[in-house]
């Protein structure tokens, strides 16, 4: 019942031209990812990635971490030590083969109150974060799908 639901909103948003359209491409280190049409590139930091808002309340990023020793550490480092950020949900996981961590995280800052992250081990130490910020559950919960089919489009290379 639940993937029936997801399916008919990512229809539903393709039908009504929300799902991406647009394509931003790494040149440093040459990852690919699609982006929602309409959806403003917020600051592209051609080194490490690019975040995207829509208005001022959601925002999607996809990036490199480098110079992370594993990725348990930057988890830990960058989440759980920090006095303003509490982890709702957190799970293990494989996103293209690699070692990942899913989690939704809520902020004490108002803007951008909880996200959900995917973080990504790669080869040579590269972490790579994917993430979406919401003012709330609710919202966040609406633009999930959405961010799971840009998530979807994610190429580690790209030609």
């Amino acid at each position: 019942m639940i993937r029936s639901f997801v399916t008919l909103v990512i229809v539903a948003q393709l039908v009504s031209g929300c799902i991406a359209e647009e394509r931003y491409h790494n040149s440093t280190w040459n990852f690919c990812v699609d982006y929602p049409k309409g959806w403003t590139p917020e600051h592209p930091i051609d080194e490490y990635g690019i975040a995207f808002h829509r208005g001022d309340s959601i925002s999607m990023s996809f990036g490199v971490i480098k110079d992370n020793e594993n990725l348990e550490d930057n988890f830990r480092t960058a989440y759980l030590e920090n006095g303003s950020v509490s982890v709702t949900e957190r799970e293990s996981t494989t996103f293209h083969g690699r070692p990942a961590i899913v989690a939704t995280l809520a902020h004490d800052k108002p803007s951008h109150a909880v996200q959900h992250i995917m973080t990504v081990a790669a080869s040579e130490g590269v972490i790579y974060e994917f993430q979406v910020s919401a003012p709330d559950q609710n919202t966040l919960n609406q633009f999930l799908p959405m961010f799971r089919s840009e998530l979807a489009s994610f190429k580690f290379s790209c030609k």
